[in-house]
């Protein structure tokens, strides 16, 4: 039997560097969200936050964040404004860097 029986192998969707505030201490978290409708949902950006977009399309807006950077499926990026909007389809993401909320919307498909 090999000693990594039961381990899962954890392959990157993304990487994004970004730069952090040095802490003593670090956690990161993740998790999967499902929108199953066009409402929209708000979420707060309490520290460094990169929503990606797994499948289909969702359109998110900053709300009282600073600038953000969408980043597309094939690692190109751009700059969304404070108080921006942006489409992301599967494998795009948003970089938020730290504070603020921003709202998310399922776009149906």
């Amino acid at each position: 039997m090999s000693s990594d029986a039961g381990l899962a192998l954890i392959e990157p969707l993304l990487v994004v560097a970004m730069t952090v505030a040095p802490l003593l201490t670090a956690t990161v978290g993740v998790t999967r969200q499902t929108y199953v409708d066009d409402s929209p949902h708000q979420h707060d950006a309490e520290g460094p936050t990169v929503p990606l977009v797994e499948a289909g399309t969702l359109t998110v807006a900053l709300i009282g964040c600073a600038a953000a950077t969408v980043v597309y499926a094939d690692g190109a990026s751009r700059p969304l404004p404070p108080g921006g909007r942006s489409g992301l389809a599967g494998g795009e993401a948003l970089v938020l860097r730290r504070g603020g909320e921003y709202r998310v919307r399922q776009d149906g498909d």
